[in-house]
């Protein structure tokens, strides 16, 4: 891969992950104050939770891909290597089951507005707690794991299309169109 494209995919990495901390940021930053009944955070917690669908989504897809491929790859594979394996499967499921329990929380706020803000709320801090304390990067895991991939397991795993890119795009700017008039948030 030529250094050029390396530095693009890079940086549309960089500016993804960019995205998904400014997102959280804001959530977290309006979970702080709560709502407090105001009607103003329905759209905004909504627009949220659709961003964390599609992109977190995506990328659970995409780190279970790697997993796939790694255990596929390694005839026998070193207890560190099955250690990784399973910590980031163990990681994976536990955010999966909290992103559902954010998606339930979203459609409640769809159908009954501000009635659902608490739950909303309750489910937001779970989610955006293991977050920050469980899905950062490991350095030790990664490393365990990243060795045995190559570019074109790589490119395989992202299954990013354009179009997907574009939607998370859209959608970020959804949050920040939808963001009370009363929330302050810090730049992240």
């Amino acid at each position: 891969m030529s250094t050029e494209k390396m530095n693009v995919e890079f940086e549309h990495i960089e500016n993804e992950r960019l995205r998904l901390k400014q997102v959280r940021v804001a959530l977290s930053t309006a979970l702080e104050g709560g709502a407090r009944g105001d009607a103003a955070y329905v759209p905004f917690y909504i627009a949220i939770a659709d961003y964390m669908e599609k992109a977190f989504g995506r990328l659970h897809h995409e780190d279970g891909t790697m997993c796939k491929v790694v255990r596929r790859k390694v005839a026998n594979p070193t207890p560190d290597v099955i250690e990784s394996l399973d910590e980031v499967e163990k990681r994976l499921a536990r955010s999966n089951e909290l992103l559902q329990n954010l998606v339930r929380a979203r459609d409640a706020l769809k159908k009954t507005g501000g009635a659902a803000l608490q739950a909303f709320e309750a489910a937001g801090r779970d989610y955006t707690h293991h977050i920050k304390t469980k899905m950062g990067y490991n350095a030790p895991t990664s490393a365990n794991l990243r060795a045995f991939l190559t570019e074109d397991d790589w490119k395989a795993m992202a299954g990013e299309t354009k179009n997907a890119a574009i939607v998370e795009k859209e959608l970020f700017k959804k949050v920040f169109a939808a963001k009370p008039a009363s929330l302050t948030i810090d730049a992240a």
